[in-house]
């Protein structure tokens, strides 16, 4: 049931891309010191460091205005070599290459996950077959959403350990390794996807009362404001607004909360297949489970 949650969140957060580009905000807001210090989105940054900078990056996070626009530009698809200095056509050269891909975090559980489902003949669950699994875990632990080696990580990924264990270890070792990945993927990617969706409409909702000749320039007798600042100034306020008001840490919230068996004695079921499994399985011998390996691209 998790490795479903968090393999079909996964896929239900990148393709809007809301997350994605909320991330990217909140990073500009973060490096250039308007948020609070102690103001803090607690689920998103643990949806970011799970993810990696490549999620979000094209390269090093930027750090400068210029680099911040370039930055989202590229991570939907545009070429660099629309900033080249000598480019004549107006036509914007697109690269699919750049587009951020999220990826499915939990390999060794997932790879698991997918053995439960009939899904036709499968290779005999040996101790060798463990091994690989576990090591395609530890590897891919440092890829990111395409599938490469995530910056800084090059030297961790190419290392091999060789596993040789009995297998009454090798087990007791897979046990452990499903464990740790539990943290990741019972992470609530279809409510991180709606915190940034609400953002994002309230952004919208701001934007709309600017007077469009604020976004060419807001003049003073002393000084001139560029739109970005102005804009920025504007996403400043509501993102503030919404981690004040608690939004910041409603995932994180809701995992911490124990439900005990007297609070949910009185729900009743409509038929002895309360968590819908028996349709889950007809669905599944209907179509082919997912695998692991296919790209969930953001756009």
């Amino acid at each position: 049931m998790r490795t479903s949650f968090h393999y079909q969140g996964v896929q239900y957060a990148a393709k809007p891309g809301a997350v994605t580009c909320t991330t990217q905000l909140y990073h500009v807001l973060r490096h250039d010191k308007l948020l609070p210090d102690d103001l803090i989105w607690d689920d998103l940054e643990k949806f970011w460091k799970s993810q990696g900078d490549g999620a979000f990056f094209v390269g090093d996070p930027p750090t400068d205005r210029a680099g911040y626009f370039k930055n989202y530009s590229l991570s939907v698809g545009t070429s660099v070599t629309n900033w080249a200095p000598n480019k004549r056509s107006k036509t914007i050269t697109v690269n699919e290459a750049n587009r951020r891909n999220l990826k499915s975090n939990g390999w060794v559980s997932l790879s698991m996950g997918n053995r439960l489902i009939p899904t036709g003949a499968r290779a005999p669950l040996s101790s060798l077959a463990i091994e690989g699994v576990l090591d395609a875990g530890r590897r891919h632990r440092y890829l990111d959403g395409k599938g490469k080696i995530r910056l800084g990580m090059k030297d961790k990924a190419q290392l091999r350990n060789s596993i040789s264990l009995s297998p009454a270890a090798l087990i007791r070792r897979l046990a452990d390794d499903i464990h740790s990945e539990v943290p990741d993927i019972k992470f609530n990617y279809f409510a991180m996807h709606s915190s940034c969706w609400d953002l994002l409409r309230k952004m919208k909702e701001e934007f709309t009362r600017v007077d469009p000749k604020d976004l060419h320039c807001q003049a003073s007798p002393t000084r001139k404001v560029k739109a970005s600042t102005f804009l920025l100034n504007a996403s400043t306020k509501v993102v503030t607004d919404f981690l004040e008001s608690g939004r910041g840490h409603v995932i994180k919230d809701a995992a911490s909360k124990k439900v005990t068996a007297g609070e949910v004695r009185r729900i009743v079921y409509m038929g002895d297949d309360g968590w819908g499994l028996d349709n889950l399985m007809k669905q599944l011998k209907l179509n082919k489970a997912p695998g692991v390996e296919e790209e969930c691209r953001m756009q």
